[in-house]
């Protein structure tokens, strides 16, 4: 999947993990070499999101909200492998027993650090990202239903190739790329205007 409008499926409500003993860093000569990836490594949590593209079966005007945590760990000074862990809850809110949880543990979900970009008083870096499929149902490219949600028809099969994007630290906050307006280079030339998650 390459469209600039939905960079972070993720975002939206797809791949998810937790991090666990396969995230560790792996061994080399650069593992020790200080760079840009260092600042990233660590845990971020977003708040309590609409999901705007799930929806209970029961309530289908009503869309379910989410929480998402993102673990980056350094694999050397410019790359980083993440995990995500998605959580589904109903519309009321983000509290109680989820409905779902969703998570993407693979190997090959990667961030590598392609050069740093300075944006409106912003140190922001340039990312090319690569994230594995969820795995999971299909419909024949109709909405999926599964224990009562109503997922869209690519949420379990769509990956991330060479994608393009920005991260950016701002204070204790984790900002992406925004908006359909890219460089020369494919990078968004704008970020997103609040930090989507914080350091946990």
């Amino acid at each position: 999947m390459d469209n600039r409008s939905n960079r972070y499926s993720w975002r939206a409500a797809w791949a998810v993990a937790v991090a666990t003993s396969g995230l560790a860093a792996c061994g080399g000569v650069d593992d020790l070499a200080p760079g840009p990836a260092d600042k990233y490594a660590g845990t971020w949590v977003s708040a309590c999101e609409s999901a705007d593209d799930l929806n209970a079966v029961d309530q289908p005007d009503q869309p379910l909200k989410a929480t998402y945590q993102l673990t980056l760990a350094r694999v050397d000074s410019h790359k980083l492998r993440f995990a995500v862990d998605y959580q589904v809850y109903p519309s009321s809110g983000c509290s109680g027993h989820p409905l779902a949880v969703h998570t993407n543990r693979s190997d090959d979900n990667t961030y590598v650090i392609d050069g740093d970009q300075a944006m409106a008083g912003s140190d922001a870096d340039k990312i090319t990202v690569n994230m594995a499929a969820l795995g999971g149902p299909t419909n024949g490219g109709a909405p999926v239903v599964v224990n009562g949600i109503r997922y869209p028809a690519d949420f379990f099969i769509s990956s991330v190739h060479d994608n393009k994007d920005l991260i950016a630290r701002s204070g204790s906050g984790l900002r992406f790329g925004s908006g359909e307006a890219v460089d020369a280079g494919d990078y968004p030339v704008t970020l997103d205007a609040v930090a989507r998650l914080s350091r946990r």
